[in-house]
């Protein structure tokens, strides 16, 4: 199996595909590139935050509902169709109840922060699937 890694500072392509691992030491690069790739785009500061909340979140439940502790992967891909924003995370792994008390709102933030949420529990894996126009692009 290989994986396709993005290097933080090189530069970004139309399509932000990426492998990572399921650590917590990956979501800051994940959000940092992901705010990168959104500003070539013309997202606005809200949207750049939004955005990037919301892929947290959904990198997050992958890190810590997917796997039992291991060397494992999810993957992120963005893509922009004429400004609507196509944030897609996977796993591989199977779906674990929270650790801890007062969890739990994740699904809940990436439904008010994007237009659409879909998520899609397979035996494969989960899927998550969010969208949002940018307003520049609602505009035009």
């Amino acid at each position: 199996m290989s994986y396709k890694v993005v290097r933080v500072g090189a530069p970004l392509s139309d399509e932000l595909a990426a492998s990572w691992p399921a650590t917590r030491e990956s979501l800051a690069p994940v959000r940092r590139v992901l705010r990168r790739w959104l500003r070539a785009r013309g997202a606005s500061d809200d949207e750049l935050y939004d955005i990037t909340v919301a892929c947290q979140e959904a990198c997050a439940n992958a890190v810590e509902h997917a796997y039992r502790p291991a060397h494992e992967r999810f993957d992120l891909e963005v893509r922009d169709d004429a400004g609507r924003i196509r944030v897609t995370v996977r796993d591989r792994g199977q779906w674990r109840a929270p650790r801890g008390a007062n969890r739990g709102r994740g699904l809940v933030l990436m439904r008010a922060l994007m237009e659409t949420v879909d998520v899609r529990q397979q035996e494969e894996g989960t899927v998550i699937v969010m969208e949002r126009t940018l307003r520049a692009a609602a505009a035009a």
